[in-house]
């Protein structure tokens, strides 16, 4: 991204649909292959395994959670090119937590709390991609009371790491 900033300013949905992908890989779901489905959860629209090289199946979630953080954190830079597109990553990440991202929309156990806790700064970063608009239309697109709930917790420790005046 830092190198390459014309050739993915011109295939940003492609670059999410990897980033998603990516996203998925750590959080041991098949996210690229679903879609959101008012309060029906995720329902996939077609369902593919993901293929993983070996060395990738050994890896903890958390080491992945940490690499995926570095990318999301070179995202900021570029917001006027990639703001419209962060929401669908922190609405998989929403719905992670509620219990969806099994592709076939039915609920599976929820997301460990020290994953959580890795992937944190990695929403972090994805929140300060975008504007007061997009998160007006992040709170529209949360579809159930309970993504709601759990994305205001998010937002208020987001809310409380900013930093704000002089040391």
């Amino acid at each position: 991204l830092k190198h390459y900033q014309g050739p993915i300013y011109g295939c940003v949905p492609s670059f999410f649909n990897a980033l998603r992908s990516l996203m998925g890989h750590v959080l041991g779901t098949n996210t690229v292959n679903t879609v959101r489905m008012g309060d029906a959860g995720l329902k996939s629209v077609h369902q593919q395994q993901p293929v993983y090289h070996q060395k990738e199946k050994n890896r903890s979630p958390i080491s992945k959670a940490v690499m995926l953080t570095k990318v999301f954190e070179s995202l900021p830079q570029h917001k006027d090119v990639l703001k419209k597109h962060v929401l669908v990553l922190i609405l998989d990440y929403t719905a992670a937590l509620e219990g969806y991202g099994n592709g076939n929309g039915n609920r599976r156990n929820r997301m460990d709390t020290s994953l959580k806790n890795a992937l944190l700064p990695a929403v972090f970063a994805l929140l300060n991609t975008i504007s007061e608009f997009e998160l007006q239309q992040l709170n529209t697109l949360l579809s159930t009371s309970t993504s709601k709930v759990l994305f205001r917790g998010i937002y208020q420790k987001y809310q409380t790491t900013l930093y704000k005046g002089q040391y």
